[in-house]
């Protein structure tokens, strides 16, 4: 009986908040990257991405790696 109540409160939980009501759907309209090497053989970059988002949404996250690991990053969003 406790494995059967048990399983109808996991199934009462996803009808009343289904996955899908979770994600978030956007789309990356522009994306604008200037890549400027310097004489010491560092390489500035400045990107600028424009998204276009539905629904109840306040931002984005993104991150990135050099195969070193030693990129000094700086990510406005």
């Amino acid at each position: 009986m406790k494995k059967i109540s048990i399983l109808l409160t996991i199934l009462a939980i996803l009808f009343i908040f289904p996955i899908e009501a979770l994600a978030v759907e956007y789309s990356i309209e522009k994306t604008r990257i200037d890549a400027y090497l310097q004489e010491n053989g560092e390489v500035h970059v400045t990107e600028t991405h424009t998204y276009a988002f539905e629904g109840e949404f306040n931002g984005i996250t993104r991150s990135t790696h050099s195969k070193e690991g030693n990129c000094h990053c700086r990510c406005l969003c």
